[in-house]
């Protein structure tokens, strides 16, 4: 099947790779066609690593027609800039946390989102990993005893160096 969701890379921090690149083999409608970075020879270094068939600098990589959805891996107080050069551009975006750094970004890039008309969408990876699933089945299932609260607490290693962790909780409500 051809892929139909060409995907460039935008940035080559660490969470590209658990984050897209090892997701998008699991699924044969999505091929990741290019990095950018703010350096070419670093877009080319991560372009040969990870089998990626074109490297570019950010502004090539936007402007490059054989992409329809970026996926925003820069530090944070680049991705609103990004987001909105990309949906500008005729770009769905797919934007790791967090989406922008405030009020004004956000309401930029609902603005950019508005009037490109495309998706844009910030990363919430965990909730679609095999584990979190399981954890769904056994709670639907109820297998374990009447539940008062919800908690979620995830940890990975990023890369070789770093600890990355979220939790969540929430009351449930009774059932009747």
């Amino acid at each position: 099947m051809k892929s139909s969701i060409r995907v460039g890379i935008l940035g080559t921090g660490e969470i590209a790779v658990p984050g897209m690149l090892e997701a998008a083999r699991e699924v044969p409608e999505i091929a990741i066609v290019a990095v950018g970075s703010r350096s070419a020879v670093r877009a080319e270094e991560f372009a040969a690593t990870h089998g990626i068939e074109h490297a570019r600098t950010y502004d090539g990589h936007i402007a490059d027609p054989l992409i329809n959805a970026v996926y925003i891996v820069l530090p944070p107080s680049m991705h609103a800039k990004w987001s909105i050069r990309a949906l500008d551009a005729g770009k769905h975006v797919l934007c790791e946390k967090p989406m922008c750094l405030n009020e004004i970004e956000a309401r930029q890039v609902a603005a950019a989102v508005e009037s490109s008309g495309r998706v844009f969408m910030e990363t919430f990876h965990y909730r679609h990993r095999p584990f979190m699933k399981r954890v769904r089945d056994l709670l639907n299932a109820k297998v374990w005893a009447t539940l008062s609260e919800q908690s979620l607490v995830c940890a990975f290693l990023l890369g070789t160096s770093r600890l990355m962790t979220f939790a969540a909780s929430r009351p449930l409500a009774e059932e009747r």
